[in-house]
C-alpha cells in the first residue's frame, strides 16, 4: 500500500496526523487512511475521487468536501451536481466547508449527517467528533485546505 505517515500534516483548516494516502486506495489494516486529495477541486475530480472512495472498504466513511472555485455561470449546477452525487452514498458524516456548498450542496443532501461550516468551525467539528476507526476523504480547490 502506498501510505504515509505524516506528524502533523498541516493545513488551512487545522493540524492532522494517522496515516495518509495518496494515489492508489489500499487499506493496510493498520489504521484507517485520511484521503488528502486538494489539487484539482473540479467536479470531475471530486466525482471520481467518490468513486473510489465509495469502493473503499470502511465502516466509517465521512468527506470533508470544500467549494470549487472558479466555475463561472457553472458554478450552481456543479455544486447540485455534487449534493445529488452525494445523496446516493453510504456516509456516515458530510461535512462541507464554504459558502458555495451552502448554498447549493446541502440543499441537495438527503442525509441528516451533514455539518456546514467554515474553515475553523468544521476543524472543531473534526476534533470533537472523531473517535477512531474513520476513513476520511478531504476533497476541495487546493486555496480552500492548503
Amino acid at each position: 500500500a502506498s501510505f504515509k505517515t505524516i506528524k502533523p500534516l498541516q493545513t488551512k483548516i487545522g493540524q492532522f496526523s494517522g496515516q495518509w494516502i495518496a494515489g492508489e486506495l489500499k487499506n493496510s489494516g493498520v489504521l484507517p487512511p485520511r484521503i488528502f486529495s486538494t489539487y484539482n477541486g473540479n467536479l470531475g475530480s471530486i466525482l471520481v475521487m467518490l468513486d473510489l472512495f465509495e469502493k473503499m472498504v470502511s465502516k466509517k466513511k465521512w468527506v470533508v468536501l470544500g467549494d470549487m472555485l472558479e466555475l463561472g455561470k457553472e458554478e450552481k449546477d456543479e455544486h447540485e451536481a455534487l449534493g445529488e452525487r452525494l445523496s446516493d452514498m453510504d456516509l456516515q458524516k458530510i461535512i462541507l466547508v464554504g459558502e458555495r456548498v451552502k448554498k447549493y450542496t446541502a440543499p441537495k443532501l438527503k442525509q441528516e449527517n451533514v455539518f456546514v461550516g467554515n474553515q475553523k468551525e468544521a476543524l472543531d467539528y473534526l476534533e470533537a467528533n472523531i473517535t477512531g476507526g474513520e476513513t476520511i476523504l478531504f476533497k476541495s480547490s487546493q486555496s480552500l485546505f492548503c
